[in-house]
């Protein structure tokens, strides 16, 4: 019996035109657009997390304490 392949997820048009656009990225500027998107996918504070952070804004003296500590929670 023979099994069937697997189907690939289907892809969303955001991914594929993420895709094309990385196609056509010149190699020189591949590096910089790879620390970006690394900080943007390891650094990012979730979505619930990123909330808190905004009603946080209102107070500039504790908000970028907790900012840091938001993001080493999230990190572990």
């Amino acid at each position: 019996m023979s099994a069937l392949p697997e189907e690939d997820p289907p892809v969303s048009p955001q991914r594929r035109e993420l895709l094309r656009l990385v196609k056509e990225l010149p190699e020189e500027r591949v590096p910089s657009l790879l620390e970006t998107v690394r900080h943007e996918v390891e650094d990012a504070l979730p979505p619930h997390l990123a909330a808190l952070v905004g009603v946080m804004d209102a107070e500039p003296d504790l908000s970028a304490r907790y900012k840091e500590i938001l993001r080493e929670e999230h990190r572990k």
